[in-house]
């Protein structure tokens, strides 16, 4: 590859920075489900680095006044391989090209080299001379064999899920022949759980070997291990082995707690993959660990900490491009720490800078970066950028999220800035009312009162939206009275924009201190169902709910739901949806729940019906 002059390797460093969309937002191809897949983990938590960052000040205001060359310069990664995302969606920039040398105790699989999957970070090639060299005295002969590490520039693989970012290698385990002796594989060996092969081969798991492969990784400080993934069975042989040969206690339980089998792929039965953490380099410009940090694991927590910082104060400087890379940067490393230079980045001045700084949020997907979002719905001019950030918002979850949308809903003039209420409040509205409405079964009443002031706005679609809401929260039906017995049956007129929210505005004035089982009571009652006491549902009516499940209409059928895991306490689920499912439990609970006659007062029509069912119902004479 020819080389590449300074300012030019500094260009396209910037341009990737800035880009909002690199390789790393690529999405990795589908393929067959058979393939060999490592399990996927949540983030590893960062405690020690937000300790640091806040004993940091959170800012580096010593280089937010620097020219914009030596600004920019900051943003450039060191020389060196660069692992960056996570192993099941990253990539590798300047890979390091990993063979074994004269001095070294391991070797590829024939096969491996021709995939061209011997690619990895810096760290991989010293890693695995150390493990080898370790594993070769253990008997003659012995020596590691190792499968795939990454393609040349990571990303996805014919062969792996995983294996996209450097950071994981595949080494087969250690064999003996049929006669005991030391076997080194040239391929990949199925082992069943007494660690013999099933090929006819009679090779066998060398259990004392692969422990010492197993006590070289985990005692490796300069390329700290995160995984070693392996079977079940070959698991329990090398902790058996462990506990026979003596070996320190607390290094069994750190082999113990790193070597598992992975619950979403293959078993690994025929090789070890391992997998090394992020660098402290590369932690700080975009490389992602997943899942536990080991307690034995020693991280520059404080340099990752001004480092943040530092990108922090760059992400505010006046130069543009400078702005603009510190902000992708920031997002890239997925860290709380970055969240509220994140969030203040979303008034900046610029569009991308903005967008760089709400994908960033959105890729971090935490409480934290829910909340800075709804935090900063109310500064915003750009209405756009506040839908969006509700939306995402919404969609995480977040824990204010039912204070946000009430604020909205009930006095939008003081959440939001004028030109965002101008151009964007209907549809942030509209966000809001869907906010609660998710907030079934039970919507407390602070999600009642905001969804009745929706429905006295004037944009017909928050009408429309918040009165479905409404129905499907209490089961009132706020439509005009048709004929005497007009509590009985579903009404035959729809309700004017007008009524509806005069019925919805005196619904909550009448129920705002009764408890949510006495609307729902009564509106089931006025949709039909024939609750013994509306006001009051008890165990009772179950039944009666239990076959409201077959209503034509879903506020008759969410309701009747809500109020039979409420009498029951159960919450049966079925792929067939809820009736399937609370007819399912009934037909166990039958017996606990026996019917009782309603004590309403019928309707002509019903006391016609219930006339012909006990004439059709009558035994004939001497008939059993």
């Amino acid at each position: 590859m020819p080389s590449r002059s300074p300012i030019a390797a500094l260009a396209l460093t910037l341009l990737a920075l800035i880009s909002p969309a690199g390789p790393a937002s690529a999405q990795p191809a589908r393929r067959p489900a058979n393939i060999d897949d490592e399990a996927l983990e949540l983030p590893a938590p960062a405690g020690l680095a937000a300790a640091a960052t806040a004993r940091a000040g959170g800012t580096d205001p010593s280089v937010s006044q620097l020219p914009p060359a030596a600004a920019l310069a900051l943003l450039v990664a060191p020389a060196g391989s660069l692992s960056l995302g996570g192993t099941s969606g990253g990539r590798v920039e300047r890979a390091a090209a990993i063979a074994p040398t004269s001095a070294s105790r391991w070797a590829f699989m024939p096969h491996i080299p021709a995939r061209q999957t011997t690619y990895g970070v810096d760290e991989m090639r010293g890693f695995l001379d150390r493990i080898g060299a370790a594993v070769r005295p253990c008997r003659r002969g012995a020596q590691l064999r190792v499968g795939n590490i990454s393609l040349v520039a990571g990303g996805p693989s014919p062969w792996h899920k995983s294996h996209q970012a450097g950071r994981d290698v595949d080494v087969a385990p250690m064999l003996l022949d049929r006669s005991g002796k030391s076997l080194p594989a040239d391929d990949y060996v199925v082992l069943d759980k007494n660690g013999n092969s099933g090929d006819g081969s009679r090779r066998k798991f060398d259990a004392k070997c692969t422990l010492r492969l197993a006590q070289a990784i985990a005692e490796d400080t300069i390329a700290p291990a995160q995984h070693i993934f392996l079977s079940r069975g070959l698991r329990a042989l090398l902790l058996r082995e462990a506990k026979r040969s003596r070996l320190d206690e607390g290094l069994v339980a750190r082999i113990s707690e790193m070597v598992r089998q992975p619950s979403d792929s293959a078993p690994h039965d025929d090789h070890l993959h391992i997998r090394l953490y992020c660098s402290d380099q590369d932690r700080r410009w975009g490389c992602l660990d997943r899942g536990p940090m080991r307690s034995w694991v020693v991280r520059d927590d404080a340099g990752y900490g001004r480092h943040i910082a530092q990108l922090a104060s760059l992400a505010g400087h006046e130069a543009l491009p400078v702005r603009r890379g510190a902000t992708s940067l920031l997002g890239r490393l997925q860290t709380t720490l970055a969240v509220p230079a994140l969030a203040a980045r979303l008034l900046d001045a610029d569009a991308d800078v903005r967008r760089l700084a709400l994908q960033g949020l959105t890729a971090l997907g935490d409480q934290a970066a829910a909340e800075a979002m709804l935090a900063a719905l109310g500064r915003v001019e750009d209405d756009a950028l506040a839908v969006h950030l509700f939306g995402v918002a919404r969609r995480l979850r977040a824990a204010s999220m039912l204070a946000a949308a009430r604020a909205l809903l009930i006095d939008p003039a003081v959440a939001l800035r004028p030109l965002v209420r101008a151009r964007a409040g209907e549809a942030l509205m509209l966000q809001a009312i869907a906010a609660l409405r998710g907030s079934q079964p039970t919507p407390p009443p602070e999600a009642i009162e905001p969804l009745v002031a929706a429905a006295q706005c004037e944009l017909p679609a928050v009408q429309r939206a918040a009165d479905e809401a409404l129905q499907l929260a209490t089961a009132y039906c706020p439509q005009p009275e048709v004929g005497a017995d007009a509590a009985l049956r579903p009404v035959e007129r729809q309700a004017s924009p007008s009524e509806a929210a005069a019925a919805w505005a005196a619904f909550w004035q009448r129920n705002r201190t009764r408890p949510w089982t006495a609307w729902v009571g009564e509106g089931l009652h006025s949709r039909g169902v024939a609750l013994l006491r509306p006001d009051a549902p008890a165990r009772a009516d179950v039944p009666t709910l239990v076959a409201a499940l077959r209503h034509p209409s879903p506020v008759v059928v969410v309701n009747a739901a809500r109020l039979l895991a409420f009498l029951t306490g159960a919450q049966p689920t079925a792929r067939a949806g809820a009736a399937a499912a609370w007819q399912a439990w009934f037909r166990k609970h039958r017996r606990e729940y026996p019917a009782a006659a309603a004590v309403a007062k019928p309707t002509a029509a019903a006391s016609t019906r219930h006339k012909s069912a006990r004439r059709v119902g009558r035994r004939a004479p001497g008939k059993r």
